[in-house]
């Protein structure tokens, strides 16, 4: 939050310095003259247009770190993070606020925003994608709408804060190292419309202590729970046909297994 708190100093001196050119301003008046500098002039330090389109989205980014995505249609999807429309302010970037009639989350959209801490997805939204907020190191919790139906590859990955998520029963695939090495994360339900769980999505879970697999599931990905030190029930649903390489590999403490 530093280079925001900078961006409203200078601009108040700025102002101030305007008005000392022109005369000695009462003690009140130079008092509603910073606050109406405040409000006006250093509340939005930073906004944009961007999206699928050019210009269907917009973004504004607050002197208390909310980042406002508002328009209609999909984000961007952004091959690296350093390409996302506001990535240079992805250290001041505290919560995210996403209006209706946004209907995605594109790629690499919050990777790397360490100091996130909240979001808010609304029903409009029907897919987050890769890597969407991986690297959200204070990320607590999320709740996915169920307007959305797939979550992207390595989407929460490194979210080393989060402890809880709800997937909706809208939800038909979880991608490749969807919750990779969210170490915080105690328990997953995962809902009878998911079909496939990826490759090391929930890998390095350390704190992960029991899953129930869905008849929906036909095919659990390798390494899925790799390393996932403190599961120690699963049950597995019949109509899983196939288990990939290493899928339990270093749960060192699962004592039941129902296959």
């Amino acid at each position: 939050m530093k280079l925001l708190k900078k961006t409203a100093a200078v601009v108040t001196a700025t102002s101030l310095l305007a008005v000392g050119n022109i005369g000695v301003m009462p003690r009140d008046a130079v008092k509603n003259f910073m606050l109406s500098v405040s409000a006006a002039d250093s509340d939005i330090v930073a906004s944009g247009k961007f999206g699928i389109y050019g210009d269907n989205l917009t973004w504004e980014l607050d002197s208390e770190g909310t980042l406002t995505i508002s328009g209609k249609g999909d984000m961007d999807v952004w091959e690296y993070s350093s390409r996302v429309a506001w990535s240079s302010y992805d250290s001041d970037i505290v919560s995210v606020v996403i209006e209706d009639s946004v209907t995605s989350i594109g790629d690499y959209s919050f990777y790397g925003c360490v100091d996130l801490t909240s979001i808010t997805i609304p029903d409009s939204v029907t897919s987050i994608g890769d890597c969407a907020f991986a690297y959200c190191v204070d990320l607590t919790s999320v709740i996915i709408p169920d307007s959305v139906t797939s979550i992207g590859n390595k989407a929460f990955c490194k979210c080393e804060s989060l402890t809880t998520i709800t997937i909706p029963d809208s939800i038909t695939s979880i991608g490749h190292y969807a919750f990779n090495s969210c170490s915080a994360l105690t328990s997953i339900t995962i809902p009878d419309s998911v079909t496939s769980i990826g490759d090391r999505a929930f890998a390095y879970c350390g704190d992960l202590t029991s899953v129930i697999i869905p008849d929906s599931v036909t095919a659990i990905g390798d390494d899925a729970f790799y390393d996932c030190d403190s599961l120690t029930s699963i049950t597995i649903s019949d109509s899983v046909s196939s288990i990939g390489h290493s899928a339990f590999v270093h749960c060192e403490r699962l004592t039941s297994l129902t296959i």
